[in-house]
C-alpha cells in the first residue's frame, strides 16, 4: 500500500493528462521564483516550487484559466490542477447554461476535489496511525530507543504525505460572460483602460479573518471566531479557506 502511493506521488511528477488539452493561446503567464541571490548575483532556488497555474480551452469554447498558491509542497497544487480540470473541461460546462448553472458546476468541481483530495491521503491517514500504534505513549520521538527509528523516520514521510494545502482561484469564459470562484487570498483583477487612467477592479472576496462573513461560519462551527481575529492567521496562514490542510480541517 505504501509503495503504491509512492508510485502516486512521483508520478505528480510525471506528464499529466491536462498536458493534452489545448492550450489558451489568447493568454499568458507569468511567474517570479522562490529564488535567494548572494552577494556574487548568484541565484538559487529557496525551495520547490508548490504553486500551479492552467489555461485551457475546450473544444465548445470555454475557457478556463486558474492559479493555485500551494505550501508544505506541491501534491496538493498538482492535484488540484489536475482534477479542476477533468471536473470543468469534459463537458459539464455547455454554451446552453444559465448563470446558476455555471455557479452550481464552479461549486461542485471544488467540493469534489476536496473531497477527492482527502480520500486521496486515506491509506497515508491509516499508517499513520498504525506506525503511531508502535510507538510507546507520551514519549518525546527524540527521546525514543534507537530501535523506534526507522519508525520516526518512516512516520515522518507519512506526515509530509498528508500535510500541505492550497488556495485557488478559476477563471471561466463561457458565451462570452467571466465567471470567477475561489477559496483563499488569490486574487482576480479586472483591468480596464479608461480616459482616467487604468481603471482595476478585484472581481472576488477574499478569505481571511477580516471577512466577517468567514468569522460567522467559524462560529457556527463552535470556534471563537473573535481570537481567530485576534490572531489573524490559522496554522501560520492568513487564508480561512483552502483545499486540503488536513491537520487544520479534521475534526470540523
Amino acid at each position: 500500500m505504501a509503495a503504491q502511493r509512492r508510485s502516486l506521488l512521483q508520478s505528480e511528477q510525471q506528464p499529466s493528462w491536462t498536458d493534452d488539452l489545448p492550450s489558451c493561446h489568447l493568454s499568458g503567464v507569468g511567474s517570479a521564483p522562490n529564488r535567494s541571490y548572494s552577494a556574487d548575483g548568484k541565484g538559487t532556488e529557496g525551495h520547490p516550487l508548490e504553486d500551479n497555474w492552467l489555461k485551457f480551452r475546450s473544444e465548445n469554447n470555454c475557457y478556463l484559466y486558474g492559479v493555485f498558491n500551494g505550501y508544505d509542497g506541491n501534491r496538493v497544487t498538482n492535484f488540484v490542477g489536475q482534477r479542476l480540470s477533468a471536473e470543468l473541461l469534459l463537458g459539464q460546462l455547455h454554451a446552453d447554461h444559465s448563470d446558476a448553472d455555471v455557479r452550481r458546476v464552479l461549486l461542485q468541481a471544488f467540493d469534489v476535489v476536496e473531497r477527492s483530495f482527502l480520500e486521496s491521503i486515506d491509506d497515508a491517514l491509516a499508517e499513520k496511525a498504525s506506525l503511531q500504534s508502535q510507538l510507546p505513549e507520551g514519549v518525546p520521538h527524540h527521546q525514543l530507543p534507537p530501535q523506534y527509528q526507522k519508525i520516526v523516520e518512516r512516520l515522518k514521510v507519512v506526515e509530509q504525505e498528508i500535510s500541505g494545502g492550497a488556495m485557488a482561484i478559476v477563471a471561466v469564459v463561457l458565451n462570452n460572460k467571466l465567471y470567477i470562484a475561489n477559496v483563499g487570498t488569490n486574487r482576480a483583477l479586472l483591468c480596464k483602460s479608461t480616459v482616467d487612467g487604468l481603471q482595476v477592479t478585484q472581481l472576488n472576496v477574499d478569505h481571511t479573518t477580516e471577512n466577517e462573513d468567514e468569522l460567522f461560519r467559524f462560529s457556527q462551527l463552535g470556534l471563537d471566531a473573535g481570537k481567530i481575529k485576534q490572531v489573524g492567521t490559522i496554522r501560520g496562514q492568513e487564508s480561512t479557506r483552502r483545499i486540503g490542510d488536513y491537520k487544520v480541517k479534521y475534526g470540523y
